[in-house]
């Protein structure tokens, strides 16, 4: 495992620490110790985010981290993998950078508050989840994101427990996220069914290929033979279609476009 790797698994592992000290540990020491642990996991998270975002831009390329080899048998493989793109990448920037902010805020606003630790655990667990949600490579770790930051959002609402009005709004909004779960994990089936896959890569791939006509292949392979080969002038408008053809070559590893015609079997 390189450097690039251990910072990709360390954005969220640092959340997810300060989730497990203050929540199994924080009733033995003080709150100044707690919001210390949460606002500075999330700042470390922020500053990996900061060096990851760094080394995509100046590579360009997408990369898949694999933290654990989880579900496999038959057709079916899901790791515990994030992928790592120029969009996740600003996605990370976002949630780290903008949730570090409402970490900060938060110690001020929560003063005295009873229950203090706690809020702190439920905001990191919160960062936890979102963090699978922007990271996950696949559709179920997309899901336990998404799971994440349902259960956190029941928690915040009904932090103050003891008071119904809070009570009854964090059960309307445990009720609204079961009923978005049962059409996502419908969704999930049916991507599984279609593609034979989970993995955010593949299912793509297959899809670009599915929605493309023999003729849109022919015509294309045409113009990179036309660009490459004999160098003919192609018009302007014509070269931003060969850079998204040349483009999806190397992301597929085809040989050449002409090989789009056996990949449309895949």
């Amino acid at each position: 495992m390189n450097v690039f790797d251990s910072l990709v698994l360390l954005i969220p592992m640092f959340p997810l620490a300060a989730v497990l000290l203050n929540g199994l540990l924080g009733y033995r020491y003080s709150h100044e110790v707690a919001h210390r642990l949460a606002w500075g996991s999330v700042g470390l998270s922020f500053l990996c985010s900061i060096a990851v975002f760094i080394h995509t831009i100046q590579t360009g390329q997408a990369r898949e981290v694999v933290a654990y080899k989880w579900i496999f048998g038959g057709d079916l493989t899901i790791n515990l993998a994030f992928l790592i793109d120029p969009l996740s990448c600003i996605m990370l920037l976002v949630v780290t950078g903008v949730g570090f902010l409402i970490h900060l805020y938060s110690v001020g606003y929560m003063h005295g508050e009873e229950g203090f630790t706690r809020f702190f655990t439920y905001m990191n667990l919160f960062m936890v989840s979102m963090l699978l949600l922007v990271m996950g490579n696949n559709y179920v770790v997309l899901f336990i994101g998404w799971e994440g930051v349902g259960l956190c959002s029941y928690l915040l609402i009904g932090y103050y427990f003891d008071r119904v009005s809070a009570a009854k709004a964090a059960t309307k909004a445990f009720v609204v996220n079961r009923i978005g779960d049962a059409g996502f994990l419908i969704a999930i089936f049916l991507v599984f069914v279609h593609f034979k896959t989970l993995d955010l890569i593949y299912t793509g791939k297959k899809f670009i290929f599915e929605r493309m006509t023999i003729a849109d292949i022919a015509i294309f392979s045409q113009l990179h033979y036309l660009y490459t080969t004999v160098k003919y002038d192609i018009p302007a408008g014509y070269k931003n279609v060969h850079g998204f053809m040349e483009n999806m070559r190397q992301t597929l590893k085809l040989k050449s476009l002409s090989d789009s015609f056996e990949a449309t079997s895949l």
